[in-house]
């Protein structure tokens, strides 16, 4: 074993099936916490306008075009735009 050097993947595939869900649903549980943790900070402290304003990136809105028509005759119509 001192020589051998595995892939990511393979030393993956080598955990126990029964370790590897378990590692998932592990990865799932503290995803879903992060995201119910998340709203709970903000619902408790908002974001302030100060704050929002030294943020690196800005959010706008942007009206929607029309949906644009369909291209007809072509071998794909049923789903090509232009």
């Amino acid at each position: 074993m001192a020589g051998e050097s595995k892939t990511v993947w393979q030393a993956y595939k080598s955990i126990p099936p029964q370790t590897r869900m378990i590692m998932g649903m592990a990865g799932f549980a503290l995803s879903v916490a992060g995201m119910y943790w998340a709203d709970y900070e903000e619902k408790r402290r908002p974001v302030t306008e100060d704050e929002w304003k030294k943020l690196p990136i800005r959010i706008e809105t942007v009206e929607r075009l029309p949906e644009a028509p369909v291209v007809l005759g072509s071998s794909t119509e049923s789903n090509q735009k232009i």
